[in-house]
């Protein structure tokens, strides 16, 4: 084994899904939601380390500066950056240079492939930002809703506490819904996900 592998096993295993989300920060996870969280992680693992790191260390993108250390972690190493912006910035200059060869070809089936690939990549974006940017505040499981429900079940005194319950399981299960949908969105665009 190189040594550069070795270290790069050892900062990063690709078979091992670390789970960066606060919800599975607890001592125990569903599987469905773990299933949720470790799909959207490898989406988030794809953008900002997968697609930054192969822009800016890879293929030395012009106005990406990347400090000369870091180039000789990952040369050496093998130690990959995480970037929000590199990754976002590489899929939108992936979507260009694919509408660019829409333009360049008379075959009408390379468009299509071309036009399937901008619009799995447009979907690769919304699907992170919808991840990273939105769900949590439209979610935000964390809040104590669950305490208040729990309370709120054994302190039944009146209608107030019925309809309060019921509210909040039907907005659970709106959301419910929607992490689902979002999760079949991901899964139908996967053959993307590749560097």
């Amino acid at each position: 084994m190189s040594i550069r592998r070795f270290f790069r096993e050892l900062h990063s295993p690709a078979n091992i899904i670390k789970i960066e989300h606060k919800e599975c920060d607890k001592s125990w996870c569903d599987t469905d939601y773990l299933m949720l969280y470790a799909n959207f992680q490898l989406l988030v693992n794809y953008v900002e380390i997968e697609r930054a790191s192969f822009d800016a260390l890879i293929c030395n993108v012009e106005g990406i500066r990347i400090s000369f250390f870091r180039k000789l972690l990952f040369k050496f190493f093998g130690v990959y950056i995480r970037s929000r912006e590199l990754g976002l910035k590489s899929i939108e200059d992936s979507i260009d240079d694919h509408r660019k060869e829409i333009k360049d070809t008379d075959s009408p089936e390379y468009r299509t492939q071309q036009f399937k690939y901008i619009n799995a990549m447009k979907k690769s974006i919304e699907l992170y930002k919808w991840w990273v940017d939105e769900r949590d505040s439209d979610y935000n499981r964390n809040d104590g809703s669950l305490i208040d429900l729990e309370l709120h079940v054994e302190n039944i005194d009146g209608l107030g506490s019925v309809v309060q319950i019921k509210n909040y399981l039907e907005k659970d299960l709106e959301l419910y819904e929607k992490d689902t949908e979002k999760l079949k969105e991901l899964i139908d665009i996967r053959e993307i996900l590749w560097t």
